[in-house]
Parts: structure tokens; sequence; C-alpha cells
């Protein structure tokens, strides 16, 4: 059976004694184990925390939940990814499948770039509610379910170019790693639009809109709940760590990936790891910089991991009982502890 690719490599299948096997091998199992898995377990929790959250407007929690799930879609195929690899490392599989290898990759930057893209979404939906009225909160939500489609429906029809031949170059790696190849004219052009339009763009609005937004609440003190609005500037303001990590683990393996040719490719399995882990890597800033400025959130995700408790264990929560003015305790705290004792 003949393999068409663009690089001629030996399989790290065809050879148990190779080095590399067991390296490659180690390293897919920490990525699915320690990281990959828990970050879509935490994304997940996450979008049920805004699910179960009411006193969040819901513009924000929508836009919130999308940077989420394009969190949960990016880290899925880099799971099948290194899925793939690891059952093409211990199979007799020789000729991998590219339309597979194209449909991973496409899965991965669909991720990467709707999280930038939702990102730059919310420091406009913030700024939107910061200087609207109370009555244009349900306007400003309708907007964003509208601009949400619009924004996954980008995303994901621009990314579809990869299941072209000419645009979508991808190999295995030692027969066995899925990878980008931007190689050609084609190619090269489609990324350069992909990642203006899709990574320094949605940056860019992200780094403008900020400033816009706490600029416009340091001349206009007298807006309504204005301690709820700074901390959303705030946090959209931190977000930008969280975005230029995720640009960065854009660009990088499409860089990488333009580097890569016949004759330097006998260093392809090492510079397969960098850019990867470097996207594993940037899915935990945006659910942790979350939970950190949202208290609400923290509570919802608080009352779902405790939801699981056995009900009697609630009842033993450490609490000073209360007492009258002789020295009696109250009703209140009989009726607590026959409840404690009922259960």
């Amino acid at each position: 059976m003949n393999c068409s690719s663009n690089l001629t490599e030996v399989p790290f299948n065809q050879s148990a004694s190779n080095p590399s096997r067991e390296a490659y091998l180690a390293y897919n199992g920490v990525l699915l184990v320690i990281l990959l898995l828990p970050a879509i377990v935490l994304n997940f929790v996450i979008v049920l925390g805004f699910l179960k959250q009411k006193k969040l407007p819901r513009s924000v929690r929508i836009v919130l939940c999308c940077i989420s799930i394009s969190g949960i879609m990016n880290a899925t195929g880099l799971v099948m990814q290194r899925l793939g690899g690891i059952i093409l490392t211990v199979s007799p599989v020789t000729c991998p499948n590219l339309p597979v290898c194209r449909f991973i990759i496409w899965v991965i930057l669909g991720g990467a770039v709707a999280r930038l893209s939702f990102m730059a979404v919310f420091a406009v939906t913030t700024l939107r509610l910061v200087v609207s009225l109370k009555g244009g909160v349900k306007t400003a939500s309708c907007a964003s379910v509208v601009l949400a489609c619009t924004v996954w429906l980008a995303c994901l029809l621009y990314g579809s170019g990869l299941f072209f031949s000419k645009i979508g170059n991808v190999h295995y790696t030692g027969g066995v790693s899925c990878a980008l190849l931007a190689v050609g004219l084609p190619t090269s052009l489609y990324f350069v639009f992909f990642v203006i339009i899709f990574g320094l763009f949605p940056v860019g609005v992200a780094v403008v809109t900020p400033v816009i937004t706490l600029c416009y609440i340091k001349h206009h003190s007298a807006i309504n709940d204005i301690q709820i609005k700074k901390a959303m500037a705030r946090f959209t303001l931190f977000l930008l760590i969280g975005n230029f990590i995720n640009l960065a683990a854009l660009i990088v393996p499409i860089a990488i990936a333009s580097q890569r040719t016949e004759e330097n490719n006998a260093q392809g399995q090492f510079l397969d790891y960098l850019p990867y882990a470097l996207m594993v890597f940037s899915l935990f800033p945006p659910p942790v910089l979350m939970l950190l400025f949202f208290k609400q959130l923290r509570r919802s995700v608080g009352r779902l991991l405790t939801c699981c408790c056995p009900r009697g264990a609630v009842g033993f929560r450490s609490s000073s009982p209360k007492y009258n003015g002789n020295g009696i305790r109250t009703s209140s705290s009989f009726r607590r502890i026959s409840l404690r004792n009922k259960v």
C-alpha cells in the first residue's frame, strides 16, 4: 500500500528499540492524564457553573461559556491527536489516514481561534454593558447570542479550508504524530490571513477595548452597579494574559510547521513537542482567571462540586451554637441538632 505524504519518515512503530518511542509514549501519557483531561473537566465545570449562575448578565454568561466551550473543543482535538499517536505507536499501521489528521488539526485550530475571538467579544460585551442603561441589558444578551453564533460560524468555516489537500498539508511525524505542514504558497497565504483575522485582530481588540472601558468608568462614576462593572473591566484586562498565551499557542505551531522541510525533518519529532505542549498549557489561564475574578461563579462551582456529598455530611459543618440571655440554646439550634440526628 502506497502512502501519500510530503515527507518520508521512519515510523516509530517499525522499531521497538527506537529510544524515541518510549519518550513519545511517556510524553503523550503525561499530557493526557495530567493536563488535557483535567483541562476538559475544568472547562466543563465552568460551563455548568455559568449555566446555573443567574446573577451575572446573560450576555456575559453567554460569551464566557463560549470561551470555555472553545477550550473544550481545543482540548478535545489535542486528546484525539495524543490518543492517535499512542495507538499508531503500538499498532502495526504504517499508512495513517491523512483526512483524519486534517480533521484533528481543524478541531485544534478551530478551538484555538474561537478562544481568541471570544475573548475579544467579551471585551466588547463588557464595554457595551458599561455604557448601556439597565434597560439595554436584555438587548445586549440577544445581540450576544447572534454575535456568538456568527463568531463560531466564521471560525469553523474558515478553518474548513484545511480539508482541501492543497491547503491542508498535514503529515505524521515519525509515522505516528499528526502535525501541520504549512509549506507551499496557497498554504502559506491561507495561514497568513488566518493569523491576522483570527489571531492579531482579536488580540488588538482585546487590548484596546479594556482601556476604553476603564477610561469610560473613570469619567462616569455615577454608572449603576459601578463596582460590578469595574470588576468586569479588570477581569478583561487580566484576561489579556491568557490572550497572549493563546496567541503564542496559535502562532508557534504554524511558524514551526512553515519551517518543516524534508532536510530538517529529522528533528521533527522533537519540534512537535514544544508547540503542542504550549497549546495544552494555554488551556488553563482562562478558566482559572474566571474563578479568580467571579465570586458568583466560584459559589456555583462550589455547589456543583459538593452536590455529590452525602446528605448528612452537610449537617456536620462546624458552627457555634446560639444562646439566649440566660445561657440556653435557642430553638433554631435545637431544630438543627434534631435534623442532624434524624439524618
